[in-house]
């Protein structure tokens, strides 16, 4: 039964591979047909020549676009641009009330729900003077697609992650007693495992990815941990179940030693001065939480009605 099982599971990956490579191999219609089409007097010709056209049935596009009665008008407009073709599951997310967290692969259709969330929204509180959006990515070049997409206005900002970062440590009040944020004292992964992990006496018993993934994202990067006067999660709060078996999947003989690691790496960054992300994001959100409190006008000046993340997650 279970070689049973698994012989399906490769058959449906398989499958979801070949269709892949089939639409990024898009087939191209024949010559003939081509040559039929320039010898139509009722088709332009400079658009067969000088475009690529593909067989609409040979492959499955991979965007598809609504295009209605009512639109006609507006196809001769360059500027034009005809609402993607969302899914069912696509439109609920769009569509889904309150904050939303969307997971998936590279290509799942991410950015293609924040993309129309943004013109949902715009479409429903475009119309308040005070309505504000911030798209928020890793590179320049996705603002740059996402900005193409929806297209550009005066109530919508495209900035980097590290950009925005910048902007508003430069904009909110400095903290006294407390030091910059200097690049060449900033620990990734990289320099964690190289500079600290490799001098570990518990580098053996578990990978340094292990514990660094389980520092950023429970022990100092989770909600509950920036919710304490510390900022860290507590060892009994990692020890327990209160996480969640489908949250959190460090096995449980692991996390006393991952948290031992993790006391040892405080400690380190506090005696040579250096920092890591989780360090300067609650740094910036305690100055939030001051600017709200002690200068509303400033806090006014970096609030934002709607805020769109699209990331992908690294070390």
């Amino acid at each position: 039964m279970p070689r049973l099982f698994l012989a399906q599971s490769v058959s449906r990956l398989a499958k979801l591979i070949d269709d892949a490579k089939n639409r990024t191999a898009r087939q191209q219609l024949p010559q003939t047909f081509i040559s039929e089409l320039n010898a139509d007097t009722t088709v332009q010709t400079s658009s067969v020549t000088n475009g690529v056209m593909l067989d609409a049935l040979g492959n499955v596009p991979l965007k598809l676009y609504d295009v209605t009665f009512d639109s006609i008008d507006g196809i001769s407009d360059e500027s034009w641009m005809p609402p993607m073709h969302l899914t069912e599951e696509e439109r609920e997310v769009v569509e889904a009330k309150g904050t939303v967290l969307l997971l998936g692969r590279s290509g799942t259709g991410k950015t293609i729900c924040i993309s129309n969330r943004i013109e949902y929204d715009r479409q429903r509180l475009g119309h308040k003077p005070n309505f504000t959006q911030l798209f928020i990515a890793r590179s320049s070049r996705l603002c740059r697609y996402v900005k193409d997409t929806v297209g550009d206005s005066e109530q919508i900002t495209f900035t980097t992650f590290d950009k925005l970062l910048h902007q508003l440590d430069s904009s909110l009040f400095k903290e006294e007693g407390k030091t910059s944020f200097s690049p060449r004292q900033h620990i990734d992964f990289a320099r964690f495992k190289k500079d600290f992990y490799a001098e570990c006496k518990s580098q053996d018993k578990i990978s340094a990815l292990i514990v660094w993934k389980s520092i950023r994202t429970f022990l100092k990067g989770s909600i509950e941990a920036f919710g304490t006067t510390s900022g860290v999660l507590s060892k009994e709060y990692f020890l327990s179940d209160k996480l969640g078996k489908n949250r959190c999947k460090v096995r449980a003989d692991l996390r006393k030693i991952i948290y031992d690691i993790f006391v040892q790496y405080n400690t380190w960054l506090q005696d040579q001065h250096l920092w890591d992300d989780c360090d300067r994001i609650r740094a910036l959100l305690k100055k939030i939480e001051y600017a709200r409190q002690n200068d509303p006008s400033l806090h006014e000046e970096i609030k934002k009605s709607k805020i769109y993340v699209d990331v992908s997650f690294r070390c």
